[in-house]
């Protein structure tokens, strides 16, 4: 997939509530444009992973553009879609996708994506996320990632080795995507009201307990609230 898909797919990853308040559960999705019968009828939805449906090409939540990671109160946050040991060495993680050698790494979490009219045709209308027990969850200080930044790539080696780097997993991790509508030329499909709204609460590797709530609509910036306690 073309890096012009990834980025106008990637726009619509972030969530909407008030910035001091945590993220609403994301249970099911809920669509604020009314739709005609005759058009909720072509939707169709796959469950994932399956064999129809092996899920989302790419490992961890990042953004297209600059600053690229979520940031609050000093700290980037990475979640972990796929196994942190599976991700390859030398993949720059700002290209978010990777298929399809994604699909070979063990899933950390799992859900289901409503689709226009046929299961991997365009972008999907909505993909909701659900955590599968325990979703890695990094976190490293906002100057270390900032700076690695710089060159424009991000890989899993970098990260591993930044200074302050803790690690931890989300015991709940709940998130919710409408994708950013695509061009016919690109397969279509996506959500008029682009969205994401991802929750995540924890404990890291020290002891410590930690929660995430990130939100975003359309091309606002997100609202983001990192607390590690």
């Amino acid at each position: 997939m073309s890096r012009s898909i990834a980025l106008l797919i990637l726009i619509a990853l972030v969530p909407a509530c008030d910035p001091g308040s945590p993220a609403a559960p994301v249970d099911e999705p809920v669509s604020v444009i009314a739709e005609s019968p005759a058009a909720q009828s072509q939707r169709v939805q796959s469950t994932w992973p399956t064999a129809a449906d092996p899920g989302m090409p790419f490992y961890t939540r990042i953004e297209p553009e600059a600053p690229y990671v979520y940031t609050d109160s000093g700290w980037a946050v990475i979640p972990f879609y796929r196994d942190p040991d599976c991700v390859p060495e030398g993949f720059n993680l700002l290209q978010f996708f990777d298929a399809p050698a994604a699909f070979g790494c063990p899933h950390r979490v799992s859900g289901h994506s409503v689709w226009h009219e046929s299961v991997g045709a365009g972008a999907p209308r909505v993909v909701v996320v659900r955590g599968m027990g325990a979703v890695p969850v990094w976190f490293a200080p906002q100057s270390a990632i900032l700076e690695a930044l710089e060159d424009g790539e991000l890989t899993i080696g970098e990260i591993e080795g930044l200074t302050g780097l803790v690690k931890g997993v989300a015991t709940r991790f709940t998130e919710m995507l409408h994708p950013h509508p695509l061009p016919v030329e690109m397969g279509g499909g996506g959500h008029p009201v682009p969205k994401v709204i991802l929750d995540a609460r924890g404990t890291l590797d020290d002891g410590r307990s930690f929660s995430v709530q990130v939100t975003r609509t359309g091309d606002r910036p997100p609202s983001v609230r990192i607390r590690i306690h």
